[in-house]
Order: structure tokens, then sequence, then C-alpha cells
């Protein structure tokens, strides 16, 4: 049995991806990062103890039937229980997705955990809520993302469930201020929590999260464009190209959506829930600020701005491709089409190996 089991449980958008890539492979002889194939966590665990893992998303895209998700869930299981095997040390498991645990699933996990280790401790960073919205949303644009979904922290449904199912001396929360870390660096903040030595992790690679408008708008433009179509091999490369280069383009302007809309996704209960819970504060004034260019409904999200064109635009010219000013769907299709024609010439036995490489690098050996 171990002495401890170390959770980081989330929350989504606090850093925990460049966390768990510096955490991997963490082994100082008594503190160890456990190896389920992925520095995330996320889908072994939620695999594993979800009472309903052929939902998860990740398996209805990869289109696995509920007999494959069985056996990667045995899988799975069996990598816990060998890490587990270690007396005497401490595991650290880290997963965000951890937090969309259906009920039952967050049970099950418990009982797991609190039959492997003598100690269970559980831990979350909290985004702000409006810092949230913000950066939930524009992530989700990334991943396909057709709809003005805005979404809301539900700070009760991912975190409370925590506070019912262990301990309360052994569920710690902390709100995501990077201003407030040391250094202001997340790496030695988490290292100081979870009792880690930080002299034997690689140097932290700092970079800004937030998504810029110009991009946000063109991929939510896209999503929509091509939302109807097949989800081929070469489609779906075609899209990370896509994705990828609009991204690396370097646009400046920071996206928002407009406080009302925010205001509109945010449950006071939820935030007098985690102040009274946890006795800490939001910072109040992060609800007054309102940039004036801030996106309010899908139809300014779909309407691109001069900036938003001018940047689309540019990136055709880098391309050498030539198209009319206002056709922002052209051009749009233009962009798309070049990628898709760089990666025809492909055979598609050659891209459906890049796109498995791909998947194993973010889903790991037991994700295959």
């Amino acid at each position: 049995m171990l002495d401890e089991i170390f959770l980081h449980a989330g929350m989504h958008k606090t850093g925990s991806s460049a966390l768990q890539r510096m955490l991997a492979g963490y082994d100082d002889g008594t503190t160890f990062y456990a190896d389920l194939g992925s520095s995330n966590h996320s889908l072994a665990l939620r695999t594993t103890f979800d009472p309903d893992p052929e939902q998860i998303d990740t398996h209805v895209l990869r289109g696995r039937s509920a007999a494959e998700v069985q056996r990667l869930k045995i899988e799975y299981l069996e990598a816990l229980g060998t890490q587990a095997s270690r007396p005497g040390a401490r595991m650290i498991l880290s997963g965000e997705g951890v937090c969309d645990l259906a009920d039952e699933g967050v049970a099950a996990l418990r009982d797991w955990l609190v039959l492997h280790a003598k100690k269970v401790t559980v831990f979350a960073y909290v985004r702000e809520p409006v810092a949230f919205v913000n950066s939930y949303f524009a992530e989700s644009i990334k991943h396909d993302l057709t709809e003005f979904d805005v979404p809301t922290p539900e700070y009760v449904r991912r975190l409370g469930r925590f506070r019912d199912a262990f301990p309360h001396q052994d569920v710690h929360f902390r709100i995501f201020d990077p201003q407030s870390f040391d250094g202001g660096s997340l790496v030695a903040d988490f290292c100081k929590i979870a009792a880690i030595d930080r002299s034997q992790l690689p140097e932290e690679n700092r970079s800004n999260e937030s998504l810029p408008v110009e991009a946000v708008q063109i991929l939510f433009r896209l999503n929509c464009m091509k939302k109807d179509q097949p989800e081929t091999a070469q489609h779906v490369h075609t899209l990370r190209q896509v994705r990828k280069a609009v991204l690396e383009a370097g646009a400046s302007s920071k996206f928002r959506l407009s406080g009302n809309v925010v205001h509109a996704a945010i449950s006071q209960d939820d935030i007098d829930w985690f102040e009274t819970e946890t006795l800490q504060r939001f910072d109040a004034g992060q609800f007054d600020h309102d940039p004036q260019e801030s996106i309010g409904s899908l139809e300014e999200l779909l309407s691109f701005r001069p900036q938003t064109k001018a940047f689309l635009f540019q990136l055709l010219e880098a391309k050498g491709i030539s198209t009319p000013p206002d056709d922002v769907d052209g051009a749009l299709a233009k962009l798309y089409e070049s990628f898709r024609a760089d990666i025809s010439g492909t055979r598609p036995h050659v891209l459906l190996r890049k796109m498995h490489k791909g998947l194993r690098r973010r889903l790991g050996k037991f994700g295959k």
C-alpha cells in the first residue's frame, strides 16, 4: 500500500497540461508521477471510473466500440494497480478531466484511492469565473465548437463532490493567480504544495495561453463551414494544420466575451459556495472590466472585424493566394483548400499513421 496518493484534479484552464508535461517521469525515490501512458491522466481515470466510459468524447470521436472501451478500462486499471504497488511511496496523479466524472465515478475513484493508499490528498487550482468563461470558450473553438455555447465554471458540480467524498481536511483548493505564485511560477507553486523537488524538473516554459480574437473568429467560422464534412483522415489533418498556422501567425488582439454574456453564464450561488467553503475570495474587479471590442453574440463572433479580415488575407498572401477583399467565406475556403492541397499527395495510410502518432502522444500507449 502506498503512503499517499496526491490527486491533482484540475480544474480546466489552470495550466494543467504544462504541469503534466514537466512532471512526466518524475521519481525522486519516494514521490513519483504515475506512468499511465500519457502525462495527462484524465482519460485513464475517466475511462476507469466513469460509469459510462464509452460516452467520453475522446472515445466517441475515435469511434471506439463499447468492447474496445472496456478493454482500455481493464488496461488502465491494471496500469494503475502496477503503479500503486510500491509500498511506502507517494504517487501523484494529475487529470483536469477528473472534475467531469459522473457522481458515481467520483465515488468509485475515491474507493479505489483509499484502498491503495494510507492517505489521499485532493488538490485543485480554481480559475476565477470571468477568466474561466473566456478561456474555456476560446479553447473549445480549437476543438470544433460551432455554437455560441458559453461555458460556466460550475464550482459546486466540479469541486463540491470532492468535498463530499473525502474528509474536508484532505481536499484543498487554491485560486489560480500567477501573480501570487513565488516568482510568478505555477511549477514552483505546485511543487511546494505537492512536496516535489523542483530541482529535478526541467526548466519552465512559460507561454501566453490567451487566444487572439482574430484566431477565434477565423477558427469558429471555419468550424461552422466544415461541420458537416465527413471526418476523413485528410479532412482532420487539414483542419489541424489550418489551426496550427492561424495560432502561430502572431495576432495580438485578446479575445473577450462581453460582460453581459459572461454574467449570464455565472451563478452567484456558485461563487458564494466557493468563497464560503474555502474562505477565499475572487477578485471582484474582474467583473467590471468589459473591453469595448468584446464579443456579445453569435452574430458578432461570425462578423469579421477589420483586423480579422486583414489577418486572414495576410495568411493567404503568405501562401501566394489572392482573393476578392470582401469575400470572407471564399478566403476561408481557399485557406482550407490550400492546406488540403499541401497534403493531397500524401497517401491515406501515411495520413492515418501521422494522426495515430499524434493521438498516441496525447492519449498514451494504452489508448492505441
